[in-house]
């Protein structure tokens, strides 16, 4: 849905919102998509998804409704009957993540990776460090090999875009849930090929946790920061930090952010 607005709306702000809302005594996810671009004609939507984004919501039993204007931008809403998941928990960063999946000790959990804090890599790392039959799915924007073969490396046991349908995301949880390993068919697509081009991508040299510091050095952060977001100790992010130069056979912040613009990890 959010892929559709940021292709064809040209909106300068999307507000999203999800509430648990009940209908005909079912519970369901009342998920509501406004934006402030160009609007258009909703008897016309060849091209731009929604129809099949509403044959897969009908599908699962549940409405959508897309409401727009030209010069005023546009709303869709959808409800989503209850799959007989219970959300227990969420947790707004990769600290509460972790200290909320101790708590709960749910059944499966749905992770982020761009979450604040430590993030959502980290946080899995250590979940099936402390819990190693812990059933991690990644929910992510990004939508390269390198991010989801990290994110199993760290122990997820699947990997989904986050523009993914939501039925996607039932099938990914009940795979998970029976012991297999689910990833979307384009996340899996982009492994297979790299495997067969055997192009030997150097961030597969690299621990989840060499890894996220890569990631967020490529960004700018200091070692500061990342000591702080990772709960470590400067000397031991420093130390992290030239393992991850020799790994990468690199000597300068540049070459580090050129590396990563190359692989995905970050946009130029």
């Amino acid at each position: 849905m959010l892929t559709n607005i940021t292709r064809h709306a040209e909106a300068e702000n999307i507000t999203v919102a999800i509430e648990r809302e009940i209908r005909n005594d079912l519970i369901g996810l009342h998920i509501s998509v406004r934006d402030d671009g160009k609007g258009f004609d909703p008897s016309r939507t060849e091209g731009m998804g929604l129809p099949g984004m509403r044959e897969r919501v009908e599908g699962l039993g549940g409405e959508l409704i897309v409401e727009s204007r030209f010069g005023q931008g546009t709303e869709i809403r959808a409800w989503i009957p209850n799959t007989g998941f219970e959300v227990v928990a969420e947790a707004e960063s990769g600290e509460r993540g972790y200290q909320l999946f101790g708590e709960y000790l749910p059944d499966a959990a749905v992770m982020d990776l761009t979450m604040p804090g430590m993030g959502g890599m980290e946080a899995i790392r250590r979940t099936i460090a402390r819990y190693p039959a812990a059933k991690l799915l990644v929910l992510s924007m990004h939508e390269n090999a390198a991010f989801a073969n990290q994110a199993l490396k760290a122990g997820a046991k699947g990997y989904l875009a986050k523009n993914s349908l939501a039925e996607e995301l039932v099938d990914a949880l009940q795979a998970i849930l029976n012991g297999k390993t689910y990833l979307s068919p384009e996340i899996a697509r982009k492994i297979a090929l790299q495997t067969l081009e055997d192009k030997g991508d150097p961030m597969q040299q690299l621990s989840a946790r060499e890894f996220e510091i890569f990631r967020l050095l490529a960004e700018g952060k200091e070692t500061e920061d990342i000591a702080q977001a990772l709960k470590l100790s400067v000397k031991t992010v420093a130390n992290y930090q030239t393992t991850i130069k020799q790994k990468l056979g690199i000597t300068s912040p540049v070459e580090m952010v050129r590396l990563a613009i190359r692989h995905g990890v970050i946009e130029s």
